[in-house]
């Protein structure tokens, strides 16, 4: 009777344990797709890596891509910052065209992406879960003068 009740116990706590363990990554999993700011992540933000955007014309500085990651959340998102504010969207104009940013998860390739609206000089894409896997920021640009000017951050 003893070493049953104990059994009894003993699976009760295994399975407790793993529902507990087993919260985290699949609460973050409900985040893909969704706003840092509107969702509370981005109060624990912080940006664990970026890369320089700059132009293979001249070399100059279009910009900045950063990879942010929420300790509370277990996700990250995406900010592409650009020098100047985005002229047009336009092809036929050649000031600062277009800007992108996209995060994207390494395990299942899930991504998203935000674009740069014009007379803005940055945007943020929504999140991804970032629980037991990694996740990357790149950014795309054109200045005009060269279209495809990219970076892309290390994986987190």
């Amino acid at each position: 009777m003893r070493s049953r009740r104990a059994f009894r116990i003993g699976a009760l706590l295994v399975a407790v344990v793993a529902a507990v363990g087993l919260a985290g990554p699949a609460q973050a999993a409900t985040n893909d797709g969704k706003s840092a700011k509107s969702t509370g992540c981005a109060t624990t933000a912080k940006t664990v890596a970026t890369a320089t955007m700059r132009s293979p014309y001249d070399n100059s500085k279009f910009g900045t891509i950063e990879l942010i990651y929420s300790t509370s959340c277990r996700t990250t998102w995406a900010r592409i910052t650009s020098v100047h504010p985005i002229q047009s969207s336009s092809p036929s104009q050649r000031d600062w065209n277009d800007a992108w940013a996209t995060i994207t998860r390494n395990s299942d390739g899930k991504h998203y992406s935000c674009q740069v609206a014009v007379g803005q000089t940055s945007c943020v894409t929504a999140m991804v879960n970032d629980a037991g896997v990694s996740s990357f920021a790149s950014g795309w640009g054109d200045d005009g003068e060269y279209m495809g000017i990219e970076a892309r951050t290390k994986n987190y």
